[in-house]
């Protein structure tokens, strides 16, 4: 492609029609699929057209074409309205695509061009991760286009969002670590029939571990992870990676298959099939290095349906034979089939891409993996019970059994206590997490109202007085009109600490009460201290400014103060009543002060 021809173009192109996507300081994400323009072409060497010709057609989602082999162009403005730069990225989703030439322009900056795409090697500038990344700045009040070529030999299935930097790493880290989840159990299970075969010899455990192994590669490579983290210096192979990975993956489960449903003995006519399948493979493995990768993924989406038919149908037919483990192959059987179909309708076009069409396989592949496992550990529980009825096996393989039983039993019971410790603290949380005001982490209203009553009765029946202080920042509002709600969200915080060093006894408790609201419990604290600590309180907020950053502000406070010993016929809301009239009459008095039925006092 001529770059320098299409820097020019778009430069005198560009155009207020193109779909717009609008930054403000609070922007996170946005996906571009409805609205977006784009356009197809046969000619690998063509330029864009004028973005005001009708040639231009307005995708109705996501950009799904299936297995085409023409160019797509496509573009689309991102507008700053903030007011400060914005660091964004692109994202494409699905990392399959061979080819992806981004052009970004604007009138403030020169044009720059990235040069990604699976079979691309990766560069210094390049931003590793499992999806197709591309850095975006936008300046404050102005705005960029962006212009993106893209040409793959598998399927051309283009969803993009465009993301805040730091939303995408916390969306990112979680979106990893699912996957990382996932993978891990997959390879937990595979590690540990390995195990199971080098100790017992039985070749089902093997080919299980391995046909596992080959699933994790194959989730591998459909996210990113295999050419970006694994194997990033073979990019130029990525296409023919997945046919081996296929192959490796339909041998394997037939050999698990022919091992653990003893198909050979039993059904030696499917067995063929499956041997056939197997000779299939090796086949494909010879042709991925003479045929045309778009050639080779529409051979290999026809032979990993015709698999699916083939095992499933194995899994039936032994089903009917009543031979149990078959009932949880067929289980895994038919997760595996739903998820090969979402993927292969997403793959090619024929449904959407969405989180769950690009993650089906994924989920289907894990619970067949897990029907499997289990089909396999049945198996190996049939063939003992049918060896202890047939031969009666010795007092020494009964003990081992034993011993082998009373050792799961342990570790289930231990796995069972960690289970319940895990349980019973995660309760705990979610109990303090009701009770706490998740801004401050300050006592909130719920938990308040339940202690201020609770003190109120002892005080009644003590005789003792009970003091309360209700107290709101002044002029909270313009703080966060004039320096928005981040920072204000900060003074809130910082508000918080400075009054909790207030607080003398553990009896008296700080609570949220709303918005920029605090209250106090002072149980056994007459007006004298009641006040005292108030004094202390406006002290802490306004002797030391609060400053973030290059922000600073100095806060102060209005408090309503009372103190008094209930009689038994006492009304809770009665003081709580009293302490919000002071201090409205402390705001009204100019603020910065403490009023209570003392009089007002200005500290």
């Amino acid at each position: 492609m001529p770059k320098i021809a299409l820097l020019l173009t778009l430069l005198l192109t560009l155009s207020a029609h193109a779909l717009n996507v609008s930054v403000d300081d609070g922007f996170q994400q946005q996906q571009l699929a409805a609205g977006l323009k784009y356009w197809l072409t046969d000619d690998h060497e063509a330029k864009p057209p004028s973005i005001e010709a009708s040639e231009w057609q307005t995708s109705p989602d996501t950009l799904t074409f299936g297995f085409d082999k023409r160019v797509l162009w496509t573009h689309f403005t991102l507008s700053n309205s903030s007011s400060k730069d914005q660091a964004l990225l692109l994202e494409i989703e699905y990392p399959l695509l061979d080819v992806i030439d981004i052009t970004i322009t604007s009138e403030m900056s020169t044009p720059i061009l990235y040069e990604l795409g699976d079979t691309r090697p990766l560069t210094q500038s390049s931003i590793q991760h499992p999806h197709i990344l591309a850095p975006l700045t936008v300046p404050k009040a102005s705005s960029v286009n962006v212009m993106m070529r893209i040409h793959t030999a598998a399927s051309l299935n283009v969803p993009m969002t465009i993301w805040n930097s730091h939303e995408f790493l916390e969306q990112s880290q979680l979106s990893i670590a699912y996957y990382v989840f996932v993978y891990g159990i997959l390879i937990g299970i595979a590690l540990y029939h390995f195990v199971l075969f080098i100790q017992m010899r039985e070749f089902g455990f093997l080919w299980f571990s391995l046909f596992i192994v080959g699933l994790v590669a194959i989730f591998a490579y459909f996210q990113g992870f295999l050419t970006s983290y694994v194997w990033p210096q073979f990019r130029d192979y990525s296409n023919q990676i997945l046919v081996w990975l296929y192959a490796f993956t339909a041998i394997t489960c037939n050999a698990y298959i022919l091992r653990t449903l003893n198909v050979k003995r039993y059904r030696p006519s499917y067995a063929m099939s499956q041997y056939a399948l197997m000779a299939v493979a090796f086949i494909l493995i010879a042709l991925s290095f003479l045929l045309p990768y778009d050639t080779m993924i529409r051979l290999l989406t026809l032979y990993a349906a015709i698999s699916v038919v083939v095992v499933i149908s194995v899994q039936i037919r032994r089903g009917l034979d009543r031979y149990t483990p078959a009932y949880y192959a067929i289980g895994a059987g038919i997760f595996c089939a739903a998820g090969m179909i979402i993927t292969i309708l997403e793959k090619t076009g024929a449904v959407t891409s969405t989180v769950f069409t690009r993650s089906a396989g994924d989920v289907g592949f894990t619970i067949m993996a897990i029907l499997y496992a289990l089909s396999l550990s049945y198996r190996m529980k049939w063939e003992q019970v049918q060896r202890k009825i047939a031969q009666q096996e010795t007092v020494d393989v009964q003990a081992d059994l034993l011993k082998s039983q009373t050792q799961l039993n342990i570790e289930l019971e231990s796995l069972v206590k960690d289970r319940t410790l895990d349980l019973e603290k995660a309760n705990n949380k979610l109990k303090i997490m009701s009770v706490t005001d998740a801004l401050t982490g300050l006592f909130n209203r719920r938990y308040f109202d339940q202690y201020f009553n609770d003190q109120y009765k002892i005080s009644i029946e003590s005789k003792n007085p009970i003091g309360l202080l209700l107290i709101d920042i002044d002029h909270f509002k313009n703080i966060n009109d004039t320096y928005g709600h981040t920072f204000g969200d900060y003074c809130l915080a910082s508000a918080a600490k400075r009054m909790q060093t207030a607080i003398n006894t553990e009896l008296n408790i700080l609570a949220r009460y709303g918005g920029e609201e605090f209250i106090i419990v002072l149980p056994n604290s007459n007006l004298d201290a009641t006040l005292d600590t108030a004094n202390k309180i406006l002290s802490a907020l306004k002797n030391e400014p609060i400053t973030q950053g290059s922000t600073t502000v100095t806060m102060t406070a209005s408090i309503g103060a009372v103190s008094e010993t209930p009689g038994p016929h006492s009304d809770p809301e009665h003081i709580i009543k009293k302490a919000d009239d002071y201090l409205y009459e402390a705001k009204r008095a100019g603020r910065d002060q403490t009023i209570s039925e003392r009089s007002a006092s200005r500290t």
